[in-house]
């Protein structure tokens, strides 16, 4: 099976994105959005598997509610919802030993074939069911958007 988006030009994430996430983490707010890239080679389907590496045991995982589309720049808030195709699920797989060895994420979130990505793309948020890694919905946010 194929993402929702096999080849995207871009694949923008933002971390530390919910609020009840930081706080079971033991960690503070953040000021600002804690942002991150991944490349299209770390998308996989959604019933594909996640290799295990090697170099890294500390391999983590969390749902998260993808959001799909169009290249926007300088949007006002009010008219975001303009630039959004839809949503699907995704599947953030982190190798955290390699994440945590800089300030910056981008080595612990680049393993290929790392990121499944939902099939469906709907018009409004999705919930799935009976894979709880952590108990939780899509918010509140950190972030208004």
């Amino acid at each position: 099976m194929r993402t929702v988006v096999p080849r995207p030009s871009k694949v923008l994430c933002a971390g530390l994105n919910y609020t009840s996430h930081i706080q079971e983490m033991g960690r503070e707010l953040p000021a600002r959005p804690t942002l991150f890239a991944q490349f299209a080679d770390t998308l996989t389907g959604p019933a594909d598997a996640v290799p295990a590496v090697a170099e890294d045991p500390e391999m983590d995982w969390e749902g998260e509610l993808a959001v799909v589309g169009r290249t926007a720049y300088k949007v006002r808030e009010e008219e975001a919802d303009q630039y959004i195709a839809g949503f699907t699920v995704a599947n953030d797989t982190s190798m955290r030993g390699w994440q945590y060895r800089t300030t910056e994420w981008l080595q612990g979130k680049i393993w290929a074939r790392s990121t499944p990505v939902g099939l469906i793309l709907t018009g409004t948020p999705v919930g799935w069911e009976g894979l709880a890694r952590r108990e939780g919905t899509c918010g509140p946010g950190t972030w208004s958007r």
